[in-house]
């Protein structure tokens, strides 16, 4: 299976872009399945935006799933790739489904509709707790 890696770029370094990105393609890699890293676009780091998303969309359309690093709300580009992964119905992986995923992937086979349920639902009340977070970052919310 191809996972997608969507995180911020903008704003870091390349070093710790590719030290971010880096890590979730080693899990990934690990559990038997191909990283798809846009920092591995072929582009140059300081490419204009537009050249990295247009070429971030092919390679995502082109994977399985869409693994979100834990800073993806900080980034537009990352919110664009989670809208149109979510149109064409990709299950969205992050931090707390990510090595589940991958596991019942390879052992029994993931049963798309309802692991993508479940994933989305994950997700909608991840995003949710977020928005919380941001409009009141003193309070501790439960997902």
């Amino acid at each position: 299976m191809d996972v997608y890696i969507s995180g911020k770029i903008s704003g870091k370094t390349q070093q710790e872009a590719e030290a971010d990105f880096g890590k979730y393609a080693e899990i990934i890699q690990a559990a038997g399945h191909t990283p798809v890293n846009p920092m591995k676009n072929g582009l140059p780091f300081d490419a204009p935006w537009e050249d990295h998303m247009e070429r971030d969309l092919e390679m995502l359309r082109a994977s399985d799933a869409i693994c979100l690093l834990p800073d993806w709300v900080e980034s537009y580009g990352a919110k664009i790739e989670l809208h149109q992964a979510l149109e064409i119905r990709m299950p969205v992986l992050n931090d707390s489904n990510l090595r589940l995923y991958l596991e019942q992937a390879n052992h029994q086979g993931v049963q798309q509709e309802d692991s993508r349920s479940k994933i989305l639902r994950n997700i909608e009340r991840s995003y949710q707790m977020q928005q919380r977070t941001i409009k009141d970052p003193s309070q501790k919310h439960n997902l």
